[in-house]
């Protein structure tokens, strides 16, 4: 009877690689200056950046469009939409500092 050879099985870890501290602070600072979700794109962090471009761009797009309408439910829709902007800011801001954390 032949012997049989025993695997062994060695534990699989997901490494990632630092990113480059310089490519993490321009993620941060095209994340605050131009658009949220461009620097996270950019840090490669690819469903959050995408997310936080369609929030923001389509927050964007619905305030001017309902400035542009001035009706009775822009007086509603018009500060939700900023506050969903602000939040979009504020994730994109958060998203780039965790890059830098990585980058260190």
């Amino acid at each position: 009877m032949a012997k049989r050879k025993k695997r062994v099985v060695k534990s699989r870890r997901i490494v990632r690689k630092k990113s480059n501290i310089g490519l993490a602070v321009l993620s941060l600072i095209l994340n605050i200056i131009i658009l949220p979700g461009l620097g996270t794109l950019i840090g490669k962090r690819i469903k959050e950046g995408i997310t936080q471009i369609v929030l923001s761009l389509g927050s964007i797009i619905i305030l001017l469009v309902l400035n542009y309408m001035n009706s009775a439910f822009s007086d509603i829709a018009i500060p939700l939409f900023m506050l969903v902007l602000a939040i979009s800011w504020l994730w994109g801001i958060l998203s780039g500092v965790k890059l830098i954390r990585a980058a260190e």
